[in-house]
């Protein structure tokens, strides 16, 4: 049975740096809690926040983590080989889909995937978001760019972002605030961190597979 995570409509712009702030009261708080496989031996407590006004998503992760590292990277590199947390949604509830990835020193990696079989390079149909289009999304993170070697301690990291609709329109068309409330989307919401000391692979709705780019273990993304 699929989750649901209700999407609310801030009135007070979220302050991309601060967990706790009120600014983030209207947004509802879930959990990345399941965990693939089972006998992961690293299963760091992390949890999101996501809320919308008419301009575009604002999020935030939080993240408690250890084994923490990120490799020299710039935009759309494999982001995913470091410690990474990432926001996936198929906009008005339908394929194709986007995936959004972070690593913990806040370089992005964004695709929109219109058949994830997998090739020997990729997706069978896809395309990578422009440097440009990503450097209109405003991120903050709390750790440094590159972290390398592994820092072996517990740390809490954030990473914060502002996602604007206005990068996403000439892939899925114009996304209306006015059109938005009631609506479902689909998606998912994940940590992983494939090249670091202590591989891990989690999800907030559960995976059939250890495969991220599986549209069929989407969620609800429930707009209110």
């Amino acid at each position: 049975m699929s989750k649901t995570y209700h999407l609310n409509q801030t009135h007070m712009t979220p302050v991309l740096s601060a967990w706790d702030d009120m600014s983030w009261q209207e947004a509802e708080e879930f959990s990345i809690s399941e965990f693939y496989p089972d006998h992961a031996t690293h299963r760091p407590d992390t949890r999101g926040k996501i809320g919308y006004d008419k301009h575009g998503f604002y999020g935030i992760f939080q993240v408690k983590d250890q084994f923490v590292r990120c490799q020299p990277r710039k935009i759309n590199d494999h982001v995913s080989e470091d410690s990474c947390v990432s926001f996936f949604f198929q906009p008005f509830g339908k394929q194709p889909y986007f995936s959004f990835e972070f690593n913990a020193g806040g370089v992005p990696s964004a695709y929109y995937i219109e058949d994830p079989t997998r090739i020997p390079h990729g997706f069978a149909k896809y395309c990578k978001l422009t440097t440009e289009e990503l450097q209109q999304v405003r991120i903050h993170h709390s750790l440094p760019a590159v972290i390398d070697p592994e820092i072996s301690i517990p740390q809490t990291w954030t990473v914060g972002f502002f996602l604007p609709f206005v990068i996403l329109e000439k892939y899925c068309g114009k996304v209306e605030i006015d059109n938005l409330s009631g609506t479902v989307w689909h998606g998912n919401f994940y940590k992983c961190g494939d090249q670091t000391s202590h591989p891990h692979w989690m999800s907030w709705n559960p995976l059939a597979k250890l495969n991220f780019h599986r549209p069929e273990d989407f969620g609800n993304l429930s707009f209110q």
